[in-house]
């Protein structure tokens, strides 16, 4: 579980910094705060929401037992936890309170509704001095998906449209400044390569399946071999001349 701190616009309602800066709360009056936009942006996504927790300090400057609550505005309900009654002597304890849902429509809490979203608290019984309030803030938990869970985005371009669907994996970081890698075309995508055409078979034979050449064929055979290339050098042979020397080429079978 991961723990996300969104603050309240009102730097005066950020840290617990006693007198130092503070917030009145007039008896009856409900007071709204804005959440900082830069800590709603650092949840992840794809997490999951399980809660909020609001957090906050306040007393009763004059110690006559002002009663306060506070809570978030969501949906156009304010939503508070219990009330309580503060102390003169400091601003202790922090309070804190639970929101499990959005009871505005009974569903678990998501970004966009964060982003919609304000602190907000209300004074109940005031005597006296107003009842001021130090600090207020909200714990939003989450829970990251398991890692390897895809998960199909949005991706919108610059003009505003979408970019259409496109996968995250949980757990894994997408490359810097690369969306979608283009698939690696090989060999084998590109379609099947163009074979040779059969040669047909050779002029004068029905076939050019193995089979024994018989005499009738010789005719044949000479004039195919006589029609796809010339003669080589290799039919004429040297033969040594019984004192050693090289006679000239002879042909075959002369």
């Amino acid at each position: 579980m991961s723990i996300y701190r969104i603050l309240p616009e009102n730097a005066a309602l950020q840290t617990n910094d006693a007198d130092a800066s503070v917030e009145p709360f007039a008896q009856g009056v409900a007071r709204d705060f804005p959440l900082r936009a830069a800590d709603i942006a650092l949840i992840p996504p794809t997490d999951t929401i399980d809660k909020i927790v609001v957090t906050w300090v306040a007393k009763d400057p004059d110690g006559e037992g002002d009663t306060i609550k506070a809570g978030v505005l969501s949906g156009g309900l304010r939503q508070y936890g219990e009330q309580r009654i503060l102390d003169a002597t400091g601003y202790f304890p922090d309070f804190i309170d639970e929101f499990a849902v959005d009871a505005s429509d009974g569903l678990p809490w998501t970004i966009a509704k964060l982003q919609a979203a304000q602190l907000t608290g209300l004074a109940m019984a005031v005597t006296g001095a107003d009842p001021r309030m130090t600090q207020l803030v909200i714990d939003a938990h989450t829970t990251p998906p398991p890692k390897g869970t895809r998960i199909t985005s949005q991706s919108p371009k610059a003009d505003g449209t979408s970019q259409g669907p496109r996968a995250i994996v949980a757990g894994q970081a997408p490359r810097a400044g690369v969306e979608s890698q283009a698939p690696i075309v090989s060999r084998r995508s590109q379609g099947p390569q163009t074979a040779a055409a059969p040669q047909g078979p050779t002029a004068g034979l029905s076939s050019n399946a193995p089979r024994l050449v018989t005499p009738a064929d010789l005719p044949t055979l000479r004039v195919a071999f006589a029609s796809q290339a010339p003669r080589v050098a290799s039919f004429a042979s040297q033969a040594p001349h019984a004192t050693g020397t090289a006679q000239a080429p002879r042909g075959e079978g002369s």
